[in-house]
């Protein structure tokens, strides 16, 4: 099955005090600053984060987090992979 990209812009969320974005293909978060964009759980994201306009998320992360690229294109890009919350943990 091939991803299917969805041309709705991503949610700009304040998930617990953390710059992500949230869309179709799911959520992304940098979970400290200067740390990689990794995919986190759509579901605590959509059920906990604030959504901000970008201009006032930047703005709202800009001091701690720095410029901020978030990957746009994955979050807009449905896919037919799961996320798994052991994921990222050793």
């Amino acid at each position: 099955m091939r991803p299917v990209s969805d041309n709705r812009p991503p949610n700009f969320v304040d998930w617990d005090n953390r710059p992500a974005i949230i869309g179709a293909g799911g959520a992304y978060a940098m979970l400290e600053p200067n740390s990689p964009w990794v995919r986190v759980s759509a579901v605590d994201v959509g059920n906990n984060a604030n959504v901000l306009d970008e201009h006032e998320w930047r703005d709202q992360f800009k001091e701690e987090y720095g410029e901020l690229d978030p990957p746009l294109e994955l979050a807009n890009t449905r896919s037919n992979v799961q996320w798994h919350w052991r994921d990222g943990k050793k």
